[in-house]
This record gives structure tokens, sequence and C-alpha cells, in this order.
């Protein structure tokens, strides 16, 4: 029986928040609400790793603030429900929408 080699698959990196895989890929480590977010940069440069991982930070810190309410992780079914009766109107034809 062959023995498997042991090495380590993650690599840190000089930048927190983003780490490399053994493969050569970066990928971006964030925490939302106490849950690790993990997102594949799908690039193996670290300049570009760089930059890619800027721009995911900036997203997810939104989303995770809240900033327009749609992609709370909690929302009350008030919300819920007007969010869908504000997307379901716009996709209906006038005609087909109920009274």
């Amino acid at each position: 029986m062959r023995q498997q080699r042991t090495g380590k698959t993650w690599q840190r990196t000089r930048l927190q928040n983003l780490v490399r895989h053994k493969a050569g890929s970066y990928y971006a480590r964030a925490f939302a609400g106490g849950k690790e977010v993990w997102k594949s940069l799908k690039t193996s440069h670290f300049s570009v790793a760089k930059a890619k991982l800027a721009e995911f930070l900036k997203e997810h810190r939104e989303r995770v603030s809240n900033g327009n309410g749609e992609v709370a992780a909690k929302m009350t079914f008030g919300e819920a429900a007007a969010i869908h009766l504000a997307r379901r109107s716009s996709s209906l034809r006038p005609t087909t929408q109920p009274e």
C-alpha cells in the first residue's frame, strides 16, 4: 500500500483574507455573521488576486452592512413580502396582474 504524502493544502499570503491553494489559485476568505465565506478569485497571479480581493471585500462589506435591505440574512415577513410583490409586479403584464 502506498503512503500518501501529506502537505499543506493552503498557503498564507502577506495579505489578510487572501490564501493560495497548493494548485496555485488564489481564494478570498472573509467572515460574515460568524460564518466563513470563501470565494475563488480565479487567478494564479498575485497582483490580479490583490485587485480582485479588494473588489470582493468591498462588495462583501456592502452586503453585510445591509445597505439596500434585500440581502439581509434576517428580515421580517413583511419586508420579504414587499420585495416579492415589487419584483412580481414588474415582471407581469398589466392584464395579468391581480387586482
